[in-house]
């Protein structure tokens, strides 16, 4: 057991200790990013990330816990308070989720909002996109143009035949 918790060590303090080097780094902390940070905002970072409060990385892909989450491109799960990303390719569970480009994928929070496109899923009070293929879940769902099911109080689709429809609403 001494020798496993010895490795252990000596891996975290070799990537702290190189993570700055780096154009990939297995782990990140942050303490408030892009200043206080292991790496710099530009290396890109495939395993953990973790945010104490507030990361900044411009390529995230594996797990981003944390308070708040910002990447530029995320092909991960980001758990965080607040999960903000550029393009996503996973899920976000947080009481915020922002994405500003296209998902595949999955947000669960209390607001969900996509300014790309969206395939999958968004479980929430509110959740927004532009267009999207899937399911929306919540109390008040909307976007442009859907190919999919909301099911909520207020199901808004802009462009269809009934634009809005409680309960049930979808496009096809």
């Amino acid at each position: 057991m001494k020798k496993i918790s010895m490795l252990t060590c000596l891996f975290l303090l070799c990537a702290v200790a190189l993570a700055p080097a780096l154009e990939v780094s297995p782990l990140q902390l942050a303490v408030w990013g892009p200043e206080i940070q292991m790496c710099d905002q530009t290396t890109e970072i495939w395993g953990l990330r973790l945010n104490l409060p507030y990361g900044v990385s411009d390529s995230v892909s594996g797990l981003d816990l944390g308070i708040c989450g910002r990447a530029g491109e995320a092909n991960a799960l980001q758990v965080n308070f607040v999960n903000y990303a550029g393009a996503l390719k996973g899920g976000q569970l947080g009481i915020m989720n922002v994405a500003t480009e296209d998902v595949y994928g999955g947000q669960v929070a209390l607001y969900n909002n996509i300014k790309g496109d969206g395939y999958g899923f968004q479980v929430g009070l509110f959740n927004h996109a532009r267009e999207f293929s899937g399911v929306q879940f919540g109390f008040f769902n909307r976007c442009t143009a859907m190919f999919g099911v909301q099911v909520g109080i207020f199901n808004i689709i802009d462009e269809s035949p009934i634009p809005f429809f409680p309960i049930v609403n979808g496009a096809f």
